[in-house]
C-alpha cells in the first residue's frame, strides 16, 4: 500500500507539474477539461492531453435511449469509443474515507457532472464489478454499418457506460467527477449482531415497506463463483431468492437515475447499488435479496442476504441484510465561498481544487479571474464581488459620492443575489472566490446569510494574512498565551483592553492597518510603550514582493512612510516578537 501511495502521488507531482509550466500558447489550447474531487487523497485536474497519455482502452457501444422519442422512427448508433476507464482514474485519485468505523468503499457513489446533467454511479460498480464498461472517452467512430443519428452530437470527454443496455446515463462534456459518502458513518462491528428476522425499505417519498418473507414474489436462482478478501475463494456457490428489481415494481416504488439504493446489514455492513446497476443493465435481475444458500434457509447470517453474483468478488454482499435506504442524489445547486490565499496561487488549498471543478459558474474580480484561469475552464463569471462594497466601488470609482456609492453597490447587490438564485433552482453550483479566508475579515460570508439558507453555503477555508505573515515572521505569535486580530477600528475607543494585552504579554495582530498608522501609533504606545517590538509585514504570501520590517511602536510611522505599498500589509506589536 505504501508503495502504491508513493506511485500515486508520484503521478499527482507529474501531473501538477505539467499543469504549471505549460506555456501560455499550451494553456490556452490546453486548459484542464475535468477534475476529480470529494473523497480522494489526491484531487486531479486533468487537461486533454494528460488523459490522452493515459492508457488507452476502447469499447463498442450501440446506442438507445428511452428518454429520446424520435417521429420516424427508433434512434439507435453504434460508436467504438476510445478512452480511459473511469476506475483507472478513480484509482489515481485515491479514493479513502477518513474517520470512520467502516472503512469500507462499498457504501460510497461516484457523481459525474457534465454539460448535459449528471449521471450517479455506486462506487462497486466501478471499481468492484467484473466489467470495464464505465469508460471517459475522449473520440469515437462509428461502426459499419451506418446507424442513423439521433439529435445533437457527442461532446468530448463522455461518459460511456457499455453495460447499461440503454444510455440515458451517458454524459456529455464531463467536467466533475466527485466521490460522495451516502450517510453518516455507522458503527460496525464484523458478525457481532449479524441476525435479522426482516428487512426494512424506506425513502424520503416513500411508505418504508417491512418484508418478512418472499412469498409474494418470484424466486429465481443464481449462481456465483464466490471469493472475498477473507477468507478468499469460497467456490461456485447458489443462492435463491427475489430479484432486487421486481420487489422495487412490485411494490410500486418508482426510482430514478439520480437514485442510489444503501443496503445495511445487522452488523452495520453496507453496499451501494445504482439505478442504473439494476434498471438499465441486463444483469440486474439477477441482483437478489436471498433468502435459501445452497437450497437451504440462512442460519448465522441472518434471514435475507443482498446478492450481486456479478461483482468479482463479494465485498459488496450483505448480510444480515436489515435496510434497504432509497437516496437520491439530487443536482441540487449550492455557494462555495472559497479563500483562494492570500498571495501566489499555489496558497490555494487542495480542497479548493477541488470545488473549481464543481463549479458551474464563478463570482472573483479580475485579477482572480486571470490568475486561476486555467482552473476556471472558461466558466462563466457572473459578477465581481468587489464592487458590491461601497468603499471598494469608492476607491475605484473616485467620482462617485459616497452616499451615491452606498446606492449603487445596494442595486448591485442585489443584482448579484438575483443571479445566484436564479443558478442555485437550476441545480448549478457558484464559487465565490475570496482573497485569504472568508471567515478572517472576509468580505462575503457576513451577509450571504441575509439571502441564503445555511445548507445553501459552503464554506471553504484558504491561507490568511494571518497565516502568511506569521510563516513569514517564523516566530509563534502567541507564544505567551494568546493574540488578538483585529482591525483599526476593533480597537480606537478600546484604549483598555490594549493595555491590557501589553500588560499580559500578549500580541497584536492587525489588519489593513497601513492607512490608520497615524492614529493606531499613539494608540499602542499608550498601552505597549514606544520601546516594545514591532513588524510591519508587507504583501505576506506573495514570493517576490513579500518584505518583513522589524521596529519598535516608536519607529512604525517612518518605516512605513518609505514603503510604496499602502494596502497590503500586517502589523504586529508584542514581547514575542523579539
Amino acid at each position: 500500500m505504501k508503495v502504491r501511495l508513493v506511485v500515486v502521488a508520484a503521478i499527482c507531482c507529474i501531473v501538477i507539474f505539467s499543469l504549471s509550466h505549460s506555456t501560455w500558447a499550451n494553456e490556452v489550447q490546453d486548459r484542464p477539461v475535468l477534475s476529480i474531487s470529494g473523497l480522494v487523497k489526491f484531487p486531479f485536474h486533468f487537461t486533454r492531453a494528460t488523459l490522452a497519455g493515459l492508457r488507452e482502452s476502447q469499447t463498442r457501444v450501440t446506442e438507445a435511449s428511452r428518454r429520446i422519442e424520435i417521429k420516424d422512427g427508433r434512434w439507435y448508433r453504434t460508436y467504438r469509443y476510445y478512452g480511459v476507464p473511469l476506475k483507472t482514474l478513480i484509482d489515481m485519485a485515491h479514493v479513502e474515507k477518513e474517520d470512520q468505523q467502516y472503512r469500507r468503499l462499498m457504501d460510497l457513489a461516484i457523481v459525474v457532472r457534465g454539460r448535459n446533467g449528471q449521471a450517479v454511479l455506486s462506487w462497486p460498480e466501478v471499481c468492484n464489478a467484473d466489467s470495464s464498461g464505465a469508460m471517459i472517452a475522449l473520440r469515437a467512430e462509428p461502426v459499419p454499418p451506418l446507424t442513423k443519428e439521433g439529435p445533437g452530437t457527442h461532446v468530448f470527454p463522455r461518459l460511456v457506460l457499455g453495460d447499461d443496455f440503454y444510455s440515458d446515463r451517458f454524459v456529455d462534456g464531463v467536467f466533475n467527477i466527485e466521490v460522495v459518502s451516502l450517510a453518516a458513518p455507522v458503527s460496525f462491528n464484523k458478525g457481532k449482531h449479524a441476525r435479522s428476522p426482516a428487512v426494512t425499505i424506506s425513502g424520503a417519498a416513500i411508505k418504508p415497506l417491512v418484508i418478512e418473507n418472499l412469498s409474494r414474489y418470484n424466486k429465481v436462482t443464481v449462481t456465483s463463483k464466490q471469493s472475498g478478501h477473507d477468507p478468499g475463494y469460497f467456490g461456485i456457490v447458489s443462492y435463491r431468492g427475489t430479484p432486487l428489481v421486481e420487489v422495487l415494481e412490485k411494490e410500486g416504488i418508482a426510482i430514478d437515475k439520480d437514485t442510489l439504493l444503501l443496503a445495511t446489514g445487522s452488523d452495520g455492513y453496507r453496499g451501494a447499488v445504482s439505478y442504473g446497476e439494476l434498471f438499465l443493465s441486463p444483469g440486474g435481475r439477477k441482483i437478489i435479496v436471498a433468502d435459501e444458500l445452497e437450497g437451504k434457509p440462512f442460519g448465522k447470517s441472518g434471514k435475507f442476504n443482498l446478492i450481486f453474483p456479478d461483482d468479482y468478488n463479494a465485498d459488496r454482499w450483505v448480510k444480515a441484510l436489515e435496510k434497504i435506504e432509497i437516496i437520491k442524489v439530487n443536482p441540487k445547486g449550492r455557494i462555495f465561498v472559497v479563500g483562494v490565499g492570500c498571495g501566489d496561487t499555489h496558497l490555494l488549498t487542495l480542497e479548493g481544487l477541488s470545488v473549481f471543478g464543481k463549479a458551474h459558474a464563478f463570482a472573483c474580480d479580475r485579477e482572480l479571474a486571470k490568475r486561476f484561469a486555467r482552473y476556471m475552464d472558461k466558466k462563466p463569471v457572473l459578477f465581481n464581488p468587489l464592487e458590491n462594497i461601497a468603499p471598494y466601488y469608492a476607491r475605484i470609482h473616485p467620482e462617485v459620492a459616497p452616499e451615491e456609492a452606498g446606492r449603487i453597490t445596494a442595486g448591485l447587490r442585489e443584482e448579484s443575489v438575483r443571479l445566484m438564485k436564479n443558478a442555485l433552482a437550476e441545480g448549478k453550483n457558484v464559487v465565490i472566490l475570496e482573497y485569504g479566508d472568508p471567515t478572517i475579515f472576509g468580505s462575503w460570508t457576513y451577509w450571504l446569510y441575509e439571502y441564503f439558507r445555511p445548507g445553501e453555503i459552503v464554506v471553504v477555508p484558504g491561507v490568511s494574512a494571518f497565516n502568511a505573515a506569521n510563516a513569514a515572521i517564523g516566530k509563534n505569535v502567541a507564544a505567551n498565551g494568546a493574540v488578538l486580530l483585529t482591525v483599526p477600528d476593533g480597537l480606537f475607543g478600546n484604549e483598555s483592553m490594549v493595555k491590557a494585552m501589553a500588560d499580559r504579554g500578549l500580541s497584536l495582530a492587525i489588519f489593513v492597518g497601513l492607512q490608520e498608522l497615524s492614529r493606531l501609533a499613539p494608540l499602542l504606545k499608550t498601552g505597549f510603550g514606544g520601546d516594545a517590538p514591532a513588524c510591519l509585514v508587507y504583501r505576506a504570501g506573495y514570493a517576490n514582493s513579500e518584505k518583513l520590517i522589524w521596529t519598535t511602536v516608536d519607529g512604525l510611522e517612518e518605516a512605513a512612510l518609505g514603503e510604496k505599498e499602502k494596502f497590503l500589509g500586517m502589523i504586529y506589536v508584542g514581547k514575542s516578537l523579539k
